[in-house]
């Protein structure tokens, strides 16, 4: 086994030192995006660990440091590997290597701030980064036994937190607090003095001593203790709900390892990020926003996780991300429809009334789209919102079924029990399980409902071709008994059906029905047709 001498230690620790500032090579010293390549996705794995129910094991912090650097070094200049790099250091080699986190920081910041990864128009993805950084440090210094350093070493950190500090406040609006870690820095580090033996051994001896709880009380007690007298101004409104939210993230932090994951985990994660959100994003004419879109990768990951049924690990991927998405309704989709899989209904339905609530405050927001055109809520999004808003949100919607409260559990029941069909495999076992159920109604406006319900089962299990001559006997019916008439709540129910599966998908004849439908219910439900417009 080799052991490296003092010289080749000093001299992998200077070439560390220098490659927050050390070009990559080629013509681009700041090299390229390196978040589709398969070294930043084995990162970033390890790295979701932390947070991931069905990790493996525990995240291997020298692997962490070992990937981070090599992507700086020779792929990228990227803030959010050298946020990952920085933690790295510290859970590997303690506040000495955090000491040189620190200064491979500044490096980044003051060399490559204009060019470095994610780019600059992406500043809500650098903020993403510079938050976990600090929220992550904030967990890991909490908890840590003091140390006594030379002086000058002190003054070392000390000169590179103040100049990352102080970059952030001059390049950014809104910079993330750093102060908390200051703070902590200054009370973990102790100056060394120049006493006798005796001396330095009994000063040894009373740091062994303290408790590392009586350190991060103090720590706790200085940061978060908050006298109500003392909440008087807005600012002072402000400075205590920060430290709110960042016990709540903490308590999320905590819930996020249990499994299943409690109600609990899913209201306080929806409260951090909604909760202060009182109006939609600034947007031009056709509702683009200047809003970051999520990044590809991210989002090709959660369809093919969707695509794969994957609920577990999509459920992980979307939820941990709501927080940084406040407007990307999509993500809520996710977890609701992983929730069903995962046999937590009774949490889908709170989360789906969540939604409704919020997106009734920030009405208009399933319209609008990320600076690049992606939308906030694509068509799938849009149609479940709008079904969920039936259940949830609006008393006309309510009439629209005029349902009693036992034959929409009835439906429902009869439509969970052809889903638990087919979700084994057996489809024409669970289309004959409704059809059955349609063919001994006991009225026809009984049977039309039903009729309705077959086809919303058949959208949901992605069999749109054989909903057409469905949707054909929905007008047939319509036309027969004259529902626009005696109750246009119900044809309306049945035009929004036919016209959300003809948007899913390509078929043969379904571009001149959906035209005739658009046209009935243009008459019955002008502003409702408007949805459906191209």
């Amino acid at each position: 086994m080799k052991v490296k001498t003092k010289m080749q230690t000093e001299k992998a620790i200077m070439e560390l030192l220098d490659i927050g500032k050390k070009p990559i090579p080629g013509p681009n010293p700041e090299g390229r995006d390196v978040r589709s390549e398969s070294i930043y996705d084995n990162l970033v794995s390890e790295i979701n660990k932390s947070s991931s129910i069905s990790a493996s094991g525990p995240v291997q912090w020298e692997r962490v440091v070992e990937l981070s650097r090599r992507i700086l070094e020779e792929y990228s200049k990227d803030i959010l590997v050298c946020s990952y790099l920085c933690v790295g250091l510290l859970k590997t080699k303690g506040l000495r290597g955090l000491a040189i986190g620190f200064h491979i920081y500044r490096d980044l910041l003051e060399a490559y701030w204009d060019s470095m990864f994610p780019p600059k128009k992406r500043m809500r993805g650098r903020l993403s980064a510079l938050e976990w950084w600090i929220d992550t440090l904030e967990d890991s210094l909490s908890g840590m036994q003091p140390e006594v350093w030379q002086q000058h070493d002190i003054d070392n950190i000390f000169a590179d937190l103040d100049a990352i500090d102080t970059f952030l406040g001059e390049n950014i609006d809104e910079p993330p607090d750093l102060r908390p870690v200051i703070s902590l820095i200054g009370s973990l580090l102790q100056p060394e003095e120049i006493k006798t033996e005796e001396a330095k051994t009994k000063r040894a001896e009373e740091i062994k001593k303290q408790e590392p709880a009586q350190a991060q009380t103090t720590v706790s007690q200085q940061q978060y203790a908050i006298p109500l007298s003392d909440i008087v101004t807005t600012d002072d409104v402000d400075r205590a709900m920060r430290v709110i939210f960042d016990a709540i993230r903490k308590v999320c932090n905590a819930l996020v390892s249990q499994r299943p994951l409690p109600a609990l985990y899913f209201r306080l994660n929806r409260f951090v990020a909604w909760a202060t959100v009182d109006c939609l994003p600034v947007s031009d004419s056709d509702g683009k926003t200047m809003l970051p879109p999520p990044e590809e990768h991210l989002q090709g990951t959660l369809k093919t996780l969707y695509k794969e049924t994957k609920w577990q690990e999509l459920l992980e991927s979307a939820e941990v991300r709501i927080p940084e998405f406040l407007f990307w309704i999509d993500l809520n989709r996710y977890v609701t429809e992983c929730l069903e899989h995962l046999n937590q209904k009774d949490i889908a339905r709170e989360i789906e009334q969540g939604t409704v609530l919020y997106t009734n405050r920030l009405k208009g927001i399933e319209k609008l789209s990320f600076s690049d055109g992606t939308p906030f809520a694509d068509e799938i999004t849009r149609e479940w919102l709008e079904n969920i808003k039936n259940n949830y949100n609006t008393k006309q919607n309510t009439r629209q079924t005029e349902l009693t409260g036992y034959f929409e559990e009835t439906l429902k029941k009869d439509t969970e029990e052809a889903e638990s069909i087919a979700a084994v495999g057996d489809i024409s076992g669970a289309l004959r399980v409704l059809r059955d159920k349609i063919g001994s109604a006991t009225s026809e406006r009984e049977r039309f409902i039903r009729e309705i319900w077959f086809c919303r089962f058949l959208l949901k299990i992605n069999q749109v071709k054989l909903s057409m001559p469905y949707f054909r006997k929905l007008l047939s019916y319509i036309d027969t008994y004259k529902t626009e008439l005696w109750e246009p709540s119900l044809a309306i129910d049945a035009y929004k059906t036919i016209l959300s599966g003809l948007k899913r998908q390509r078929i043969e004849g379904g571009e001149a029905l959906a035209e005739e439908t658009v046209r009935r219910l243009s008459l019955v439900d002008p502003a409702g047709a408007l949805n459906y417009l191209v």
